[in-house]
């Protein structure tokens, strides 16, 4: 191989090594090129039946957007809230219960195999009525400190969460105000000789990705309708 082909190979392996180092970054460019593709296409809907402005219609569409997630938050969250209230309520008993179910049967196969005197019954182990387990200091601080840590952990991938949403939301909203702008500036990073077909190219996968959105939002809401059915029978 001559000395260009040689700088070529480094270029490109060095290109895929930085591009693998940014996978995380590059993942929520790409969650906000698609947000931003589904809110332009509202916006051209709207556009097309309301002739407006894009930026009162772009605000048009996430103030419904908004009041729609609200609306289903407002359905959904208080009954959420209320059924996992209640199973934190029952999951003690059932564990409890699980355990005995559990014990019960390892006794029965002990019966049968060893005899019944080769185990001690579900009375000698304490499980078949109340009782209190009293744990010393140094296990109830052992207990504090890792649920601690478990909150402090909980606490830093929440806060993590939040700024990638902001982050996704910004490139988003940056996006959807001017997209024939940032559109300009990616085709600027492709050879001169390839922009006319980089911008067909472009134009198809904006087709495609819009029709994919319809695609999806026509399946959730079969979904949301048929669960709706289905849990309003049982």
């Amino acid at each position: 191989m001559r000395l260009p082909q040689w700088l070529l190979l480094t270029a490109f392996i060095a290109a895929i090594v930085l591009l693998w180092s940014l996978r995380e970054l590059l993942l929520l460019i790409f969650a906000a090129v698609v947000l931003a593709m589904a809110l332009c296409t509202l916006v051209g809907i709207l556009r097309e039946r309301r002739p407006m402005q894009r930026p009162l219609a772009l605000l048009l569409c996430i103030v419904g957007l908004l009041l729609l997630v609200a609306g289903a938050a407002g359905v959904v969250v208080p009954p959420f809230l209320e059924e996992f209230a209640l199973l934190l309520q029952k999951l003690p008993e059932a564990g409890q219960t699980l355990v005995r179910l559990g014990l019960g049967w390892i006794d029965s196969i002990s019966e049968a195999i060893y005899g019944a005197d080769a185990f001690p019954d579900l009375d000698q182990l304490g499980l078949n009525g109340p009782r209190q387990l009293v744990p010393d200091s140094s296990s109830l601080a052992a207990g504090v400190g890792s649920g601690l840590l478990g909150l402090l952990g909980l606490a830093g991938n929440l806060g993590n969460g939040v700024l990638r949403l902001l982050f996704v939301v910004a490139v988003a909203l940056m996006i959807s105000i001017q997209p024939q702008a940032y559109r300009n500036v990616g085709l600027q990073l492709i050879p001169s000789f390839y922009r006319r077909r980089g911008r067909r190219i472009l134009d198809q996968c904006g087709a495609a990705l819009s029709s994919w959105m319809v695609g999806v939002l026509i399946s959730s809401l079969a979904v949301f309708v048929l669960c709706s059915i289905a849990l309003t029978l049982l």
